[in-house]
């Protein structure tokens, strides 16, 4: 395989990914809304529109696609329903057709969510747990696993769908309302209050970008039907303590508002990645304190 089509390049994931795939040889086609590139980690760049464009015109010459598209948050998908399923279900549904028609049997790699498919759980959560989703955003990630192997039983179109849990690192847009770590670092290094859902006591599993890039490659390349991983860290962290340990690596400090706990935010979410340690042969290698250290200095060299 030496051709990826890697669609939302120019995504926070999407640079990473691209990144991390040109280092190991393969050939980036790039596909994202903007008229150009936001990074250089591409062979070929094209403009494409998920929602409009003929995905058949970008399929040609790859053997695989990476498909990173989300234009809904999980807190306002659920005041645009009709929004998120026209965006976020429809353009997936018309690239297995445009794969479908070609054709060959490229393989499809999912973005999905860890974060917002399983609900309320109480210790590390296996890919066979029940999916109570409390959004549209995480109803339409659930979704498209199941079109992804209904795609695989009717065309033989393979497929692997990784679950992410928290992704935080180099290159997270600060200025969108999600992803904790970026949000909680600008305010912190601008001295500017910090706002949180709650009394902070929430558990997240939060997982280095560069990590999350290698289970892309590792799924890339596993001999899969249309599997389902879940990526993360393993581990929980409180928002309490993730402010703690960040004001302790930053030598400061900055004052801390609670406001009420939102409805879409479940109490614990920590995955078991053991199946993908096992069938992907993937791990994290890159624990919270290290990849916050590297990220405080890249922010306070780049700023």
């Amino acid at each position: 395989m030496s051709n990826v089509l890697v669609i939302g390049s120019n995504g926070f994931i999407g640079k990473n990914v691209c990144d991390h795939f040109m280092k190991l040889g393969y050939g980036i086609h790039a596909a994202d809304r903007s008229a150009k590139s936001s990074h250089s980690h591409f062979t070929i760049y094209q403009s494409f529109d998920v929602t409009n464009d003929d995905f058949s015109r970008i399929l040609e010459g790859v053997d695989a696609v990476v498909y990173l598209v989300s234009t809904l948050l999980p807190q306002p998908s659920n005041l645009n329903v009709e929004l998120d399923v026209t965006e976020n279900l429809l353009p997936i549904i018309k690239l297995l057709e445009a794969i479908k028609n070609s054709g060959r049997k490229t393989k499809v790699i999912f973005s999905s969510s860890g974060g917002t498919v399983y609900g309320e759980h109480d210790d590390h959560i296996p890919e066979n747990a029940p999916l109570v989703p409390k959004c549209s955003y995480g109803i339409l990630k659930v979704t498209v696993e199941h079109y992804l192997k209904l795609y695989y039983d009717l065309h033989d179109i393979p497929s692997v769908s990784l679950r992410l849990s928290n992704p935080y690192g180099p290159g997270q847009n600060v200025n969108k309302p999600q992803g904790v770590v970026g949000i909680f670092l600008k305010k912190i290094l601008a001295h500017e209050k910090i706002e949180i859902w709650g009394d902070g006591s929430v558990i997240r599993d939060f997982v280095h970008v560069q990590d999350v890039a290698s289970a892309f490659a590792h799924a890339l390349a596993a001999d899969s039907k249309a599997d389902i991983f879940n990526i993360g860290s393993g581990k929980g962290l409180s928002l309490k303590d993730l402010l703690s340990l960040m004001f302790e690596l930053t030598e400061t400090n900055s004052e801390v508002i609670y406001q009420p706990p939102r409805n879409v935010d479940v109490q614990c979410n920590i995955l078991d990645i053991s199946k993908a340690n096992s069938f992907l042969n993937w791990k994290p290698n890159i624990d919270m304190r290290e990849g916050l250290t590297n990220l405080i200095a890249d922010k306070l060299i780049n700023d």
